[in-house]
């Protein structure tokens, strides 16, 4: 400190003694650095990593500091990051988007997987609930109620988890399409994995805002029964009792039906017939509907 004290205070002198002075110190202080940085060094490497109370020496862990050092730091991630194992992977930021995209987890593979949170039984997929990563999510919305998803991933980053915020998307992904959660989107809520979730879910950025929360609403099974059985019969296609495939083939065919009968209630005023108001009605429902992906 003291050399390059001396070359700061006179380094524009214009005296070239003093010039010659102050580059002979500049070489002093570089000596002088190398020599510290050898003490230190080894005064390190004869001394002990201390972690939650209990020393470990260096030179039991490594050949030298740097080595001794990653190894330390690896055994104490173990243990403060020891929920990690549950989401142990830093997935592509489409993960949540393909994933989404995905009208029959039968086809789902482990790229788009790579925690194997579908799981197939009899020849049928299904995302499982009872994965310890969905599980922690679950239980953190079960006691903080509506997040936003900024502060989901912000918790799921630090200690004992340490998961990536991809990750974290990924994992609401597949417990939207499990019905597990709804999200809050400007002021809608959204129960599917349709184009409303996918734009939601798409990136870190967007989904910083949308608010997630545990669902206790889901509809009935005669609910379902009726739905699928209404749709089969005004569309033609069969269509499982189940939320995903109504949404998907609602999705498909409310929007042709609302081009089908938006003039109708100007016909029937002119006709001076009865209904235009229902009809209308109607036509604002399957709007509303079509917002939240049905």
């Amino acid at each position: 400190y003291r050399c390059e004290r001396i070359v700061e205070l006179h380094r524009s002198d214009p005296d070239q003694e003093i010039k010659e002075y102050c580059a002979s110190q500049t070489e002093r202080a570089a000596r002088r650095k190398m020599e510290l940085q050898s003490k230190l060094r080894r005064g390190l490497e004869q001394g002990n990593f201390v972690f939650r109370g209990q020393p470990t020496a260096v030179s039991a862990l490594g050949s030298d500091l740097t080595s001794a050092a990653k190894a330390q730091l690896a055994d104490a991630a173990k243990e403060i990051f020891n929920r990690y194992p549950d989401a142990p992977e830093r997935v592509e930021t489409a993960i949540a988007e393909r994933f989404l995209s995905m009208e029959n987890l039968n086809a789902v593979t482990s790229a788009i997987d790579p925690l194997g949170l579908v799981k197939k039984d009899a020849g049928n997929a299904q995302v499982d609930t009872d994965n310890k990563a969905i599980v922690c999510i679950r239980d953190h919305l079960d006691r903080t109620g509506t997040i936003e998803g900024k502060r989901l991933q912000e918790h799921f980053a630090a200690a004992p988890f340490g998961w990536s915020p991809d990750t974290v998307r990924y994992i609401v992904a597949a417990m939207l399409v499990a019905g597990e959660i709804k999200l809050k989107v400007s002021g809608r809520e959204v129960l599917v994995s349709g184009q409303q979730a996918i734009d939601a879910l798409a990136t870190n950025n967007k989904f910083k805002n949308v608010g997630v929360a545990l669902r206790d609403d889901r509809p009935s099974n005669e609910v379902l029964a009726k739905a699928a059985q209404r749709l089969t019969e005004l569309t033609g296609e069969t269509v499982v009792p189940l939320e995903q495939p109504i949404s998907q083939i609602a999705v498909k065919h409310l929007p042709q039906v609302q081009t089908k009968v938006a003039s109708l209630p100007g016909k029937l005023i002119e006709l001076n017939l009865p209904g235009s108001e229902r009809v209308a009605d109607a036509s604002q429902e399957v709007a509303d509907l079509l917002l939240v992906d049905a």
